[in-house]
């Protein structure tokens, strides 16, 4: 199928099963893509790919640091979001560890009439969230806006303006990304999804490498506390704009 959008696979462990998989799902609806290898946290230069990782910050509010794969996921996403703006083209971009629906290629072209408008749009979600509807688009799709981000990485789309906003605000790393990018407020991009969701979690186990468990003082669950209950309010008031601007 040709397309005006660009898709990338982010192969997440350097896997050639995950690869001839993915190959295989994507030949049967008709669709190129080009794959990215993931950002490795076990290659040489790994701390000067995500120098932007910022330790400190991440222990002061959370109280642990990021596993090195966490780190690694974001560098891919991130690399991804540099693409989008070198491309000056909208991308999909895809994890290895999915399964795509049978109407996926419908959801593509939708999302090719759509994305520059939206400039961010979910294909999957990890949890299950209030939403309000937005539009109605070709059936049986539907453009959703959560209220609270889902989580998961699996499979989104994203404009050049999109990807801008992402990285304009990216500059100290302290969560998982998609920790990062379900904080519309911050980064100024709402969490739209095309409904029904057209790509599922594939459940494969990803090494995401040793991570720090230690128990957290007082002090740090105190900030912790603080800080969700500010993003809790920041999201609310967000959230607030946006119905009153009927976004």
């Amino acid at each position: 199928m040709d397309s005006t959008i660009h898709i990338f696979i982010i192969n997440l462990q350097r896997s050639e099963q995950r690869r001839t998989h993915m190959q295989k799902m994507l030949a049967e609806k008709n669709i190129s893509a080009h794959f990215f290898t993931a950002i490795d946290y076990q290659q040489p230069d790994f701390s000067e790919i995500c120098f932007q990782y910022n330790d400190k910050k991440r222990k002061k509010i959370w109280g642990n640091s990021l596993a090195p794969g966490e780190i690694a996921c974001y560098a891919s996403h991130y690399k991804l979001w540099e693409k989008c703006i070198e491309l000056d083209r909208p991308i999909i971009v895809l994890e290895d560890d999915i399964i795509l629906s049978e109407d996926f290629s419908s959801a593509v072209n939708v999302i090719e009439k759509t994305i520059e408008r939206y400039e961010y749009i979910r294909l999957a979600a990890t949890f299950k969230k209030p939403f309000v509807n937005i539009t109605a688009l070709k059936e049986p799709h539907m453009l959703v806006r959560y209220l609270k981000g889902p989580r998961g990485t699996q499979a989104y789309a994203l404009s050049p303006c999109g990807a801008k906003k992402l990285l304009n605000n990216s500059k100290d790393w302290v969560m998982a990304v998609d920790h990062y990018i379900d904080m519309s407020w911050f980064h100024r991009l709402p969490s739209y999804a095309l409904h029904p969701l057209c790509v599922k979690n594939g459940s494969y186990p990803t090494d995401t490498g040793s991570k720090e468990q230690k128990k957290p003082k007082l002090w740090q669950k105190l900030i912790r506390e603080c800080y969700a209950a500010y993003t809790n309010i920041r999201r609310l008031f967000f959230n607030l704009k946006l119905k009153i601007n009927h976004q």
